[in-house]
C-alpha cells in the first residue's frame, strides 16, 4: 500500500479538539483520486473585482478573496514559497476528581505546519515541494517533478514512483485555502475595516477584529456545522495582507478564541491561532531527494490469477 500524504486544512484542526471532548461529527469515505487521464486545470484568472473589494471590504468580500485556489496564485505570483504554523486548543473547566468510571474532558492540543514550494512554470510539468510537520524528520513531505513523485513519511527513507493521479492540485488549493478556513471559522462575529496600503498601493492590510452581533448565515455556510453552531466567538484580533491586482493573501496573523458546550452541558474554552506568508521567489527551484527507493508495491490478486493462468484458457 502506498503511503498516504494529504494536507490537513485548519478547520480539521478545530474539528479534532472538538471532537476529543465528545462533540458529535459525522464523516464518509475519501473520494477516489481522479483519474490519470483527467485533463490538467487551466490556470485561474485573479478575480477582476478584487480592487473593488479591497477598497470596501466586507465579510463577504474577503471569503470571496481567501476562497481562490492555488491555480491564481501559479498565475499571478508564479514561482513562490507559501508557509504557515496553526495552534489549536481546547480545555474543559476545572471540575472536582472524578468518581469511578466517570470520564472527563482532557485539555486537547493540535499544532501544525506547513511549507509549500511552488517552481513550475506550466502545470503540465509541476515542480512542487510539500512539506507538513514541525521540522524535516518528523515532517510527511512530497515533491513531484514532472512525472515522478517522491514521498517520505515521518522518520522514514524517500520512495519513487510514477504520478498517477491528479490529487495533489487538491492538496496545493489546501494550503493556499489556510487563511480562509479560519477567517470563515470567525465570520458569523467578523468584523472587517481596511488599514492603510503601503507607499505604492500594491499591498493592502485589512485589520480583523469582533463585531457587534452574530450573523447566523456564516453559521449554516461553514463547515463543520454540528458543533460550530454553538460555539460562540469570544474575541477575534488579526490582519490580513492582500496584493491588491489579485487579491491573494501575501501574509496573516489571526487569533480566534471562542466557548463551547459538550454533550453534558460543560462550557469550554477554545483558542486558535495562525501565522502564515507567501512571497514570490522567480529563483526558487525545486530538486529530487538525493537517494530515493522504487515505491514497494504488493501483488493485486487479479494481476497475480492472471500470471499464474495465462495460457491455461487456450
Amino acid at each position: 500500500m502506498r503511503p498516504r500524504h494529504a494536507h490537513v486544512r485548519l478547520v480539521a484542526g478545530l474539528v479534532a479538539a472538538a471532537l476529543a471532548v465528545g462533540a458529535p461529527a459525522c464523516g464518509g469515505d475519501a473520494e477516489e483520486a481522479p483519474s490519470p487521464s483527467a485533463s490538467r486545470p487551466e490556470p485561474a484568472a485573479p478575480l477582476a473585482d478584487a480592487p473593488t473589494i479591497l477598497d470596501a471590504p466586507s465579510v463577504d468580500g474577503v471569503l470571496k478573496l481567501l476562497s481562490q485556489d492555488h491555480r491564481a496564485a501559479r498565475r499571478a505570483l508564479g514561482r513562490h514559497r507559501l508557509r504557515y504554523i496553526a495552534d489549536f486548543s481546547l480545555v474543559p473547566p476545572e471540575l472536582p476528581r472524578p468518581q469511578p468510571g466517570e470520564h472527563l474532558p482532557r485539555p486537547r492540543e493540535v499544532h501544525d505546519e506547513l511549507v509549500l514550494e511552488w517552481a513550475g512554470d506550466d502545470d503540465r510539468n509541476p515542480a512542487l515541494s510539500l512539506r507538513q510537520g514541525p521540522d524535516d524528520e518528523a515532517a510527511r513531505a512530497i515533491v513531484i517533478v514532472g512525472e515522478t513523485v517522491y514521498s517520505r513519511l515521518p522518520h522514514r527513507g524517500w520512495f519513487h514512483r510514477d504520478l498517477d493521479s491528479e490529487l495533489h492540485w487538491r492538496w496545493l488549493d489546501d494550503a493556499e485555502r489556510c487563511v480562509h478556513d479560519l477567517v470563515e471559522f470567525a465570520a458569523p462575529e467578523l468584523a472587517v475595516t481596511r488599514a492603510d496600503a503601503d507607499a505604492d498601493g500594491e499591498r493592502v492590510t485589512l485589520k480583523l477584529s469582533r463585531g457587534e452581533g452574530r450573523d447566523a448565515a456564516y453559521v449554516a455556510a461553514g463547515e463543520a456545522q454540528s458543533w460550530r453552531s454553538s460555539a460562540t466567538i469570544t474575541a477575534i484580533d488579526g490582519s490580513v495582507d492582500f496584493d491588491r491586482a489579485s487579491g491573494l493573501w501575501l501574509r496573516a496573523a489571526l487569533e480566534v478564541t471562542f466557548q463551547l458546550t459538550d454533550g453534558e452541558g460543560r462550557t469550554l474554552t477554545g483558542s486558535a491561532t495562525l501565522a502564515a506568508d507567501r512571497e514570490p521567489a522567480a529563483d526558487l527551484t525545486v530538486t529530487p531527494p538525493a537517494e530515493s527507493a522504487p515505491l514497494p508495491e504488493r501483488i493485486r490478486y487479479d494481476a497475480e490469477r492472471r500470471r499464474l493462468l495465462d495460457g491455461l484458457d487456450r
